[in-house]
């Protein structure tokens, strides 16, 4: 039996591979990333630069290991408390993916980060878990 996806047609002319799981679909090796939700553009109310993105759970104990990772192999800026959580230094996500152009003329970024929900928090053990977020973006 033959199984076929439908790729929504104006995501199929931008050559951006979108799945569920980014992880697995782009062949990344995140083992400490539990799948929690995926969206993508058909799941939104408004037009965005936003094509799609898949959001997974670190667990707050395996939050430094997976940040030396993402800043060794993605180029993510070092993790800081900002405001009530932990982001990026300066806003620098990494990238887990080359961008290319697109058909229509943009172009698709594969941007990768971690950070931790409001907390006041700054021991990363005691935080339950953080976040991680893979986003392919048109620009």
């Amino acid at each position: 039996m033959l199984a076929v996806l439908a790729v929504p047609p104006a995501l199929a002319q931008t050559g951006v591979h979108c799945a569920p799981d980014l992880i697995k679909a782009h062949g990344l090796k995140l083992p400490q990333a539990v799948l929690l939700r995926s969206r993508s553009q058909e799941d939104m109310a408004q037009p965005s630069q936003l094509l799609c993105e898949t959001t997974y759970v670190v667990p707050g104990p395996q939050a430094r290991a997976m940040e030396a990772l993402l800043r060794r192999r993605y180029g993510m800026g070092k993790l800081v408390f900002e405001c009530c959580g932990w982001a990026p230094e300066k806003g620098r996500r990494g990238y887990f993916r080359r961008s290319h152009p697109m058909a229509d003329g943009a172009e698709a970024v594969y941007a990768i980060t971690l950070s931790s929900e409001e907390t006041l928090e700054r021991r990363w053990d005691r935080i339950g878990k953080f976040y991680l977020t893979l986003s392919i973006y048109a620009l």
